[in-house]
């Protein structure tokens, strides 16, 4: 198993980019596969990390008691992480970014009106330690707004190795646990799992094992 979208999993994304309601025999019809194979990619994809979850999408230029600004901030290097996650956890915070060049962070915010912005600029956000050269802009026209990427087949998914917590830099080694995969950047690290996990992993195996076979009876 490879960490490189194909074919089959671009048209899958592309379908449910487009819409999220689309059943599965819908989305199997359009990409040219069995319903399983939807399944069992989606599963798949959502066990890297790629998809993070299906949601519905908000159009914030729909709500008339709100308003999102645009902020920019400067932050210690050696501290750039942990602020970074400090303003990932404020429930207002709603995209954050780590940057090169003048600024070091962007981020943007929702909130009710233009006195909870300044009272959450001034108290939440400005109490955060290492911020400096706070700034921020109101949006005042949203004209594109699109939460994913351009999608393409070929694009590489980072991975982190179940064990170490290392990137996989080339094809991760892979194990079914349960019905999710677990990855690996080494054969070494997978047996590091097996033997740390050997108990539980077994467990799970009978627990599969029990229900193929509950489900072939019937």
């Amino acid at each position: 198993m490879t960490n490189r979208i194909d074919d089959t999993d671009f048209h899958i994304l592309t379908a449910l980019t487009e819409d999220g309601r689309r059943s599965l025999r819908d989305i199997a019809r359009t990409a040219g596969v069995s319903t399983p194979t939807v399944e069992s990619r989606l599963r798949k994809m959502v066990d890297m990390g790629l998809i993070k979850k299906i949601s519905p999408i908000i159009d914030a230029s729909k709500i008339t008691n709100g308003l999102f600004a645009v902020a920019t901030a400067n932050v210690e290097p050696s501290k750039l992480e942990e602020t970074l996650n400090l303003l990932a956890k404020l429930p207002e915070v709603r995209n954050v970014f780590g940057m090169t060049g003048e600024h070091d962070v962007l981020f943007t915010v929702f909130a009710s009106g233009l006195d909870e912005l300044q009272s959450l600029m001034s108290s939440k956000i400005s109490s955060i330690a290492n911020l400096s050269s706070l700034t921020y802009n109101v949006v005042s026209k949203v004209v594109k707004d699109e939460p994913n990427v351009p999608l393409r087949p070929g694009l590489l998914v980072r991975l982190a190795c179940d064990t170490c917590g290392q990137i996989i830099k080339s094809d991760p080694v892979t194990l079914l646990v349960g019905d999710r995969n677990r990855y690996f950047c080494c054969e070494v690290c997978l047996r590091e799992y097996k033997e740390k996990y050997g108990g539980k992993l077994t467990k799970l195996m009978l627990e599969q094992a029990s229900k193929e076979q509950s489900h072939s009876s019937k």
